[in-house]
């Protein structure tokens, strides 16, 4: 377990010195069983995405309307692409995000505290944040003006 964790680790900094490759991976790995995402107790929404990721993310919360889903060439790392460009990265939900959708568009103070163990962080959606990617952080993104959560997301 240590050493699957160390491996992770070592790829989320990769992930952050580089950009994701332009065209999909033929990567057919299965996903390590400790990055899986167990569905919500609850509909997440369905966006206006394309899934050319084989195999495919096991949500799709975390990509724009529009973007095109690739896997990133490392097993269990996906890509969301908007416009040809490399928009947001997804490598699970460890940091449980998917449990807290239903937050989208509420208040950012109905936002829960963290569960043990997962590290919350919230920005405005013009803040600057560091891009570094930590599994166990739950991101809150919320519009100043109105202090309504716009997006939340595990990197």
């Amino acid at each position: 377990m240590l050493k699957s964790v160390a491996v992770l680790l070592a790829l989320a900094g990769a992930l952050s010195a580089c950009h994701a490759p332009d065209a999909p991976s033929a990567s057919t790995t299965r996903i390590p069983a400790d990055i899986r995402a167990e569905a919500p107790g609850f509909e997440l929404p369905r966006l206006n995405v394309v899934i050319e990721a084989d195999p495919p993310p096991p949500f799709t919360y975390w990509a724009p309307e529009g973007a095109v889903i690739r896997n990133h060439g490392n097993a269990g790392v996906w890509v969301a692409y908007l416009d040809g460009r490399n928009i947001p990265t997804y490598f699970g939900d460890e940091c449980r995000a998917s449990e807290l959708q239903r937050f989208v568009g509420q208040p950012l103070s109905a936002v829960p505290p963290p569960a043990e163990g997962i590290v919350i962080r919230t920005s405005c959606t013009t803040c600057a944040v560091n891009d570094d990617l930590q599994r166990n952080r739950v991101n809150v993104v919320f519009d100043e003006a109105s202090e309504r959560v716009v997006s939340i997301a595990c990197y």
